[in-house]
């Protein structure tokens, strides 16, 4: 295995000084979650073969520990969830003044997306009351024009400011797809959206998302800003937009964001909140929070690895055994009996000695 890790250390090495100069983003991914971590242990490299990222209960800091172990055991009550209800968008009166469309894109705590459709005012209602399609239903999923999240059926803008309007105007009025006449206009809190460096192929979108997997998933519609119209060159805003909601229904509405944005990036991240190669936008309470719930989700999987289910055991022994010759099985137990003894006999010879029994 430690020579396994050191040849792909090399590849990876070779692989990320072509790729330096063609992208600092992807570069910053590969050297610091894979490159630089061999560094720190091969087993932080194996890590990433698993579906967790600590290798011993002691990894988890003193301060969290207590938490950790309340929210681990059978009688702990967790924190009230807030009601999820959702709240239908609704049309507000047309702006035309091209000054007053611009201050719409100017919330630089938003990502800005676009989402062109053809479908008319009919579909345009549809979305703005029930939300955005982004994600079609189990069953049909693995075909290549099927959604797969909200970056697979709307383009993104970038992060609001003054300029964000008069920088994408010209791709509004001339939509690359199907020249689309509507655009529904997504803004998205920066806050909750997981981040590609965080949580990598997974969905950065997710937290914001309603529905399930039978039947598919929507955008929220409480995150949609409105539609800009390119042959009008006007925008009707949705005057149920999340930052138009009274202080106690967008306070709710953002607290079951966070609950799903707390247990998602917990789910997905390779890297606990305070390591982060990035610092994330959040409060000392709500790192705090979000770390503490990254460390539970890590002992879990981690305790649970290391318990064996004899059934389940013998059940995956018995399927791998029916599929070979018995003395291919048999040399194929005894090429890993004998790795693993011979990785035991040298850590003997350590101070982390530990040893297995012969007869394993």
């Amino acid at each position: 295995m430690l020579f396994l890790v050191k040849k792909l250390c090399e590849l990876v090495k070779k692989f990320t000084q072509f790729i330096k100069t063609k992208s600092s983003i992807f570069f910053d991914f590969v050297n610091y979650y894979i490159y630089n971590n061999y560094y720190k242990g091969r087993e932080k490299m194996i890590g990433f073969i698993k579906d967790y990222f600590i290798e011993s209960e002691d990894e988890i800091p003193e301060k969290y520990r207590e938490e950790v172990e309340k929210r681990l055991s059978s009688n702990y009550d967790e924190k009230e969830k807030i009601e999820d209800e959702v709240i239908y968008g609704k049309m507000g009166e047309r702006i035309s003044d091209l000054d007053e469309i611009a201050s719409a894109f100017g919330n630089n705590e938003d990502y800005y997306l676009g989402h062109g459709t053809t479908g008319g005012e009919e579909i345009i209602k549809l979305i703005l009351e029930g939300g955005l399609k982004v994600k079609d239903q189990d069953s049909v999923r693995g075909y290549m024009d099927t959604l797969r999240g909200l970056d697979s059926t709307s383009l993104m803008f970038g992060e609001g400011s003054d300029s964000l309007f008069s920088m994408q105007k010209d791709k509004l009025d001339n939509w690359p797809h199907k020249n689309a006449e509507d655009i529904v206009i997504v803004a998205i809190p920066k806050k909750f959206t997981l981040r590609r460096i965080d949580v990598g192929e997974s969905d950065l979108f997710e937290p914001f998302y309603i529905g399930n997997d039978e039947e598919g998933y929507k955008l929220r519609p409480e995150f949609i800003k409105g539609v800009y119209n390119a042959t009008s060159k006007s925008f009707t805003p949705n005057e149920n937009f999340y930052e138009n909601l009274d202080s106690k229904k967008r306070d709710d509405l953002l607290k079951a964001i966070w609950q799903k944005y707390v247990k998602l990036f917990a789910e997905h991240s390779f890297v606990s909140p305070e390591d982060q190669y990035s610092p994330l936008s959040l409060n000392e309470e709500e790192l705090r929070e979000l770390s503490v719930e990254w460390y539970k989700v890590q002992l879990e999987k981690l305790r649970n690895d290391k318990t064996f289910n004899q059934d389940t055991l013998d059940e995956s022994l018995t399927e791998i055994a029916s599929q070979e010759l018995l003395s291919d099985f048999s040399d194929t137990t005894k090429v890993v009996k004998n790795g693993i003894k011979k990785e035991a006999d040298d850590k003997e010879n350590t101070d982390e000695g530990w040893a297995i029994d012969d007869e394993w």
